[in-house]
């Protein structure tokens, strides 16, 4: 027994969120649209519910990972749409 006759705390048995897992993996394929934005979305709701765990949920840093992934996948998209739209029409008008 402890102090005061209070038992010690057990320690409490920490798991990692599964949605910072799929968050990561997600974002790992980011060059498929739909998986870049499960990425981010994910990535929020993953980093939401470990800061609301009080220490029983760990990933906090996968779940970055996917967040940075992901938003680099929706940034990148867009450059490759204007990319397949410009390029042609810059190789017709050299002719």
């Amino acid at each position: 027994m402890g102090p005061a006759g209070h038992s010690p705390a057990a320690p409490i048995a920490s798991e990692t969120s599964g949605l910072a897992i799929g968050s990561l993996i997600c974002g790992i394929l980011f060059f498929i649209f739909p998986s870049a934005v499960a990425a981010v979305i994910m990535g929020h709701i993953s980093r939401a519910e470990i800061r609301r765990s009080g220490g029983r949920k760990t990933g906090d840093g996968m779940a970055l990972a996917g967040l940075v992934l992901g938003y680099i996948g929706l940034s990148i998209i867009p450059l490759l749409i204007i990319s397949a739209i410009a390029i042609p029409n810059l190789l017709r008008g050299g002719k």
